[in-house]
């Protein structure tokens, strides 16, 4: 899936407008940088800072701490894996 991404949350990793292209798969690791749809139904561009079992919690590179929205997001609710982005 090729996505068009836009504000600054995982700077100075990505730039604050891109695209970028996702892809689903079985393995997700603490680290990469997955799109998800959230508890508040938005699609998030962000990385995994806590991997369970059913469920991960990501943030921005950008932010000190992850949202409310971004714990416990359910391994259904990725939508992929981010394997580019341009710029």
């Amino acid at each position: 899936m090729i996505l068009w991404f836009h504000g600054d949350s995982m700077l100075p990793n990505m730039p604050k407008l891109g695209l970028a292209y996702s892809r689903k798969t079985d393995n997700y690791c603490l680290g990469d940088i997955i799109c998800i749809k959230a508890k508040n139904e938005k699609t998030y561009l962000h990385r995994i800072v806590k991997l369970e079992e059913f469920k991960v919690t990501t943030k921005g590179d950008n932010r000190i701490k992850p949202e409310e929205y971004e714990t416990g997001i359910p391994l259904e609710n990725i939508v992929g894996k981010v394997v580019w982005h341009f710029p």
